[in-house]
């Protein structure tokens, strides 16, 4: 039996075999049994109808109104034909498509599920525990991780930081202790979704749940090293946005890369070595620097070891640390080297996607220039001598060095002319700022540089010159000519003697052959 009645709900449309059932507000349908020998009919129809009521609903649903019916009783065996009035006149039909739009529209049960209700503290610990209780590990794992999902959907730190409390710590604030076999998958997860790009969170948010996870896992690192050292990396990428190069150093650092909890290949620890020493470079500390680069030159001098990236990047770092440290003829080498790279090396440093993109031909040429440049200046600040000699006998030999800049002042240096005060000048502005530091004897490096090259050349003009006289040459006074060629002869840069009683330097001409 169908029964009509009114009621308040929600409005929707069914369809039941050749009938339609139709659930207004105000409109609830029901289907009763009834003996076939209670009616000449199939079934005996029952309703408690209102048409005013019912049109008001169809037209809320855009279905227009229903024909008017008067007022029937469940005795009335005639009530299918009021049925079959409704579906003569297509109210029937209507209901099926509005059910059928409302079904389009309304929303996936898939996109429902993902909903997070806002819950307390107190929810949070609730639903830890319970996942506590639950027998298998696996089916744990995947509960933390559906858990720690819903936390950064509507990130709260309170809850977030409880979260991996309850995780890291050994014993948690309440509650048992997580297994470490399964509390380190499910950290792993929490981090990939707290450093993930688009999470509801501000930098300075992730930075502070960072260093917290930092701070539980150094507390357990012998059980937590992999999960300590990828947070760590991650963090080093903030800071190194932010332009902390120590800060990112000393978090890198703090990597154990010698411990024997786990397997970290070769490959691994001189990258990490390696990325630490350009941070502290970067910081202008080629102290610790020096460290790092020191530690990843033993396994990168090693006859297996490939990785061509890696190996670009430590001669560059040498070679920054001897420019830094003033160590110029050392520098000179290793620039030169660098500007010696081929194509397979600059597609390892800029990827290969990278390289795809780019004109790699003006890519390598405008990287070995620039390497070639840093050599020709490191060469001209070297302390004048042979070693030196030979340095710029290569340079002026490699056709590449005549697109370069300083190329002007390094032909005079290897050709050992007398550089004047104009020239000095210029080429200054190509310097960077400690190649113009002051140095103990109270002259900045490219003064003293320029000071030791001049007496260089005079020695290949003059036999023998007095202290006045060699003073006003190098525009210096006579007893800081003096010191600088005493120096010059002792460190077997320079030949010949001097005569302190007459005041005068004999030079002893020397015929080299810099090949």
């Amino acid at each position: 039996m169908w029964t009509l009645q009114l009621g308040s709900g929600g409005a929707s449309a069914h369809r039941w075999g050749p009938h339609v059932r139709v659930r207004m507000p105000s409109l609830h349908c029901k289907r009763t049994q009834t003996s076939d020998a209670a009616t000449p009919c199939r079934s005996r129809w029952a309703a408690e109808l209102d048409a005013a009521p019912i049109n008001d609903r169809l037209r809320q649903l855009g279905l227009g109104s229903a024909p008017a019916l008067p007022r029937w009783s469940t005795a009335k065996p005639c009530f299918p034909a009021r049925v079959h009035l409704l579906r003569k006149t297509g109210v029937f039909d209507r209901a099926d498509r509005a059910c059928a739009q409302a079904k389009s529209a309304a929303p996936q049960p898939e996109a429902a599920t993902t909903v997070l209700g806002v819950f307390s503290m107190a929810d949070l610990a609730a639903q830890l525990d319970a996942i506590e209780k639950i027998l298998t590990h696996a089916q744990k794992m995947e509960e933390y991780k559906k858990l720690a999902e819903k936390l950064f959907a509507a990130p709260d730190m309170g809850q977030l930081a409880h979260f991996l409390a309850r995780l890291a710590e050994d014993p948690p604030p309440q509650g048992e202790a997580v297994p470490t076999m399964i509390s380190r998958q499910v950290l792993q997860d929490f981090n990939n979704l707290l450093f993930a790009p688009g999470v509801g969170l501000s930098r300075a948010q992730v930075k502070d749940l960072g260093n917290l996870c930092l701070a539980k896992l150094r507390a357990r690192l012998s059980s937590f090293e992999e999960q300590f050292s990828t947070v760590s990396e991650k963090m080093a990428d903030i800071l190194q946005e932010e332009e902390d190069w120590k800060g990112a150093a000393e978090l890198l650092s703090r990597i154990p890369l010698t411990s024997s909890q786990r397997n970290i290949s070769e490959d691994y620890k001189a990258k990490m070595y390696v990325r630490i020493a350009m941070l502290y470079l970067e910081d202008d500390d080629e102290v610790n620097a020096e460290i790092y680069v020191g530690r990843s030159h033993v396994i990168i001098g090693k006859a297996e070891f490939k990785n061509l990236e890696v190996k670009f990047q430590h001669q560059a770092c040498r070679a920054r640390i001897y420019d830094a440290k003033r160590k110029f003829q050392d520098a000179a080498r290793h620039y030169y080297e660098l500007s010696q790279v081929g194509k397979a090396t600059v597609i390892a440093v800029m990827g290969e996607e990278s390289a795809r993109q780019a004109n790699l031909d003006e890519v390598i040429e405008a990287q070995n220039l620039d390497a070639l440049t840093k050599a020709a200046i490191c060469a001209i600040l070297a302390p004048a001598g042979p070693e030196r000699s030979r340095m710029l006998t290569m340079l002026y030999k490699d056709e590449r060095t005549q697109k370069i800049s300083t190329f002007s002042m390094m032909q005079k240096i290897y050709m050992e002319r007398v550089v004047r005060a104009p020239e000095i000048k210029e080429f200054e502005k190509s310097l960077r700022p400690h190649q113009m530091a002051v140095t103990a004897d109270g002259l900045t490096v490219l003064q003293k540089a320029m000071i030791e090259h001049n007496l260089f050349a005079a020695a290949k003009m003059y036999n023998n010159i007095t202290f006045v006289e060699l003073g006003f040459f190098l525009q210096v006074e006579p007893d800081k000519a003096e010191k600088i060629a005493r120096d010059m002869i002792l460190e077997d840069r320079i030949a010949g003697s001097i005569d302190q009683i007459d005041g005068m330097i004999y030079f002893s001409q020397v015929v080299c052959l810099y090949l």
